[in-house]
């Protein structure tokens, strides 16, 4: 019987051990329970376990007062519990509260201990009220620099604009760049000179050497004379020679060069070295002796405004006698006739008659701030008004001319550029190369 009585003390104090040793502690420490507006304080919360279901952390962020600046990590403790340091402020003063709440753990809870906290006003070194000051009226900022500078910005503006408008499409022919072709004999003898250098034939490149020289010297036939040189057999190429009623130097040596040349590109014919420089010295010989032949079919085949347009509508340009560039040969054909108007002198207008295709590609050319100009213009036929509108709507072009460059911008358009045609002082049109 007593035997029994001891087992079940000794049981029910083993029962009352395990359950003092495994009863959870969670509370929670300020390092001071008052402080001032702004300062930082710390709140220390000390677990002995770290198995919680939600993070005690949650429930201290939901104190709206309480601004958290460093949350803090949980750290263990040399007596096996945990400590985490939250540091914090407040913004505004009064007795503020912690509340105690229950922490969950996995398999028990425990619930935390309130805290008070006091914060107050920093004292004022007086230690008395202020009175309340007069009001100090401040200097206004001075924005007439800023005026001024936008002012001359604008007016600068104005000016080139003013500048534009009253060239408009004027082109003064001193600052126009001609295109100078080079001649059929020009391109040969420097294609010579750069073979000649190359010294190809004495590096035993024979074969390359003459395919160079049969097509330096077909070029210039094709170019300089208007014969198919290029796609022709050396037969054909001087038959077509022959009865091109030209009076050829040297054609009989011309003739007889060729076929030796071909013999040593497809024949494997080996020839003197002193021949590989006569036949070069003989190309160039050939090309400046008939060059003559050339310029005088350069003449009768040069495509200029006159032969192109005709005599009452070439008489429009400055020079009729000027040869129409390639693109503009090529934009020519059975596509009608269109007015063309250029603008001088700021209002007035110049009326041409050109080919449908010219015009439109003219038109293209024109930048953002011609056709403006342009649709001013068209307003009123009235020169005076159109002065007037002209003054009227040049402040607003220049506030809108940041946003009429980055719209040219955008669309790839061009805002000052004129067209392909101006007009020379003799109110003649002139071609614009620069645009061409």
């Amino acid at each position: 019987m007593r035997m029994r009585i001891l087992l079940v003390f000794i049981f029910m104090w083993t029962g009352l051990g395990k359950s003092l040793i495994a009863q959870l502690i969670f509370k929670q420490t300020l390092d001071s329970t008052s402080m001032f507006i702004g300062d930082q304080q710390v709140l220390t919360q000390k677990s002995t376990s770290l198995e919680f279901q939600v993070d005690p952390l949650a429930y201290v962020d939901t104190i709206s007062w309480m601004e958290i600046l460093e949350k803090g990590r949980w750290e263990q403790l040399s007596d096996k519990s945990y400590e985490r340091r939250i540091r914090f402020t407040v913004f505004d003063s009064g007795q503020y509260l912690i509340p105690a709440f229950r922490v969950y753990y996995k398999n028990d809870s425990a619930v935390s201990n309130p805290l008070q906290l006091d914060v107050s006003f920093v004292p004022d070194s007086l230690q008395q009220l202020r009175p309340i000051k007069d009001i100090i009226e401040t200097e206004a900022p001075d924005y007439i620099p800023y005026y001024l500078i936008g002012g001359i910005l604008v007016l600068l503006g104005m000016l080139f604009l003013l500048y534009l408008f009253f060239k408009a499409d004027s082109i003064t022919p001193g600052s126009i760049e001609y295109r100078v072709r080079e001649t059929a004999l020009q391109k040969a003898l420097k294609k010579l000179e750069d073979l000649s250098t190359q010294k190809l034939w004495q590096r035993g490149e024979v074969k390359l050497y003459y395919d160079h020289l049969t097509d330096i010297l077909r070029r210039y036939v094709s170019e300089a004379f208007y014969l198919p040189a290029m796609e022709s057999t050396t037969a054909e190429l001087m038959e077509k020679m022959q009865h091109s009623e030209l009076d050829f130097k040297h054609l009989e040596e011309f003739k007889t060069i060729l076929k030796e040349i071909d013999l040593v590109k497809f024949a494997n014919l080996h020839l003197e070295l002193n021949k590989h420089q006569n036949h070069l010295d003989f190309v160039r010989l050939f090309i400046e002796s008939n060059d003559f032949l050339g310029r005088i079919l350069d003449m009768q085949n040069k495509n200029t405004f006159e032969k192109i347009l005709g005599v009452e509508m070439s008489a429009q340009f400055e020079n009729p006698k000027e040869e129409v560039p390639a693109n503009l040969l090529e934009l020519f054909g059975p596509y009608g006739q269109r007015d063309l108007i250029l603008i001088s002198n700021m209002v007035q207008k110049n009326y041409f008659t050109l080919p449908a295709q010219w015009v439109q590609l003219h038109e293209r050319q024109v930048g953002q701030l011609s056709r403006w100009h342009r649709s001013i213009v068209d307003q009123t036929k009235h020169p005076t008004l159109r002065v007037m509108l002209i003054l009227l709507a040049l402040p607003f072009i220049v506030v809108f001319l940041p946003f009429l460059l980055i719209m040219a911008f955008w669309k790839k358009e061009r805002l000052i550029q004129s067209g392909i045609f101006g007009i020379s002082k003799q109110h003649k049109l002139i071609l614009n190369y620069k645009e061409l």
